[in-house]
């Protein structure tokens, strides 16, 4: 009885860390184009920095799960996204002045310079398209894989809206 027992709990601890590495990897294969592929880190360098160039903005709070995914779709290259910071729980509605000043009622929003407005998550290929930045659609793959591409026309995810904010949807 003793030993049957000890072989299933063996079994369990095996499958345990099976699903462990499995959610470990997918969450890694996630950083991502907005499609689940994940981006070289030279196109998502490239790509941040064009995109501060030609003066676009993500709005976002920190708290935001859609802003953290469309961060790590950038990789380590997410430290050059032309990222605003918009949760401030010292500010009366808990965002700061300069999103409130721009008009930002859910996240993540991109601004982009010629005044237009995309809330959600976007792909990089869409992104690239509205700021005017070359982007070449190959992801990283595995050895010996061919490239996928991003696709253009995914739907972006809707926006989280600002807490205590009227007229926005939840909380």
């Amino acid at each position: 009885m003793k030993q049957s027992q000890d072989k299933r709990l063996a079994i369990f601890g095996v499958v345990g860390v099976f699903v462990v590495v499995a959610a470990i990897v997918t969450g890694v294969a996630m950083s991502r184009t907005g499609d689940g592929q994940k981006m070289d880190e030279a196109t998502a360098t490239e790509l941040a920095q064009c995109l501060s160039d030609k003066g676009a903005k993500m709005y976002g709070a920190k708290w935001c799960p859609h802003c953290q995914k469309q961060k790590e779709a950038f990789g380590a290259a997410a430290d050059k996204l032309p990222y605003v910071e918009c949760s401030d729980e010292s500010a009366p509605n808990g965002q700061a002045k300069e999103c409130a000043d721009a008009g930002i009622t859910g996240y993540p929003t991109w601004v982009f310079a010629d005044g237009q407005r995309q809330s959600g998550e976007i792909t990089m290929a869409e992104l690239a398209a509205k700021a005017g930045c070359p982007f070449q659609d190959a992801v990283t793959t595995a050895p010996n894989q061919p490239a996928v591409t991003a696709p253009t026309n995914a739907a972006p995810v809707s926006p989280s809206p600002v807490p205590n904010e009227p007229n926005t949807v939840g909380f």
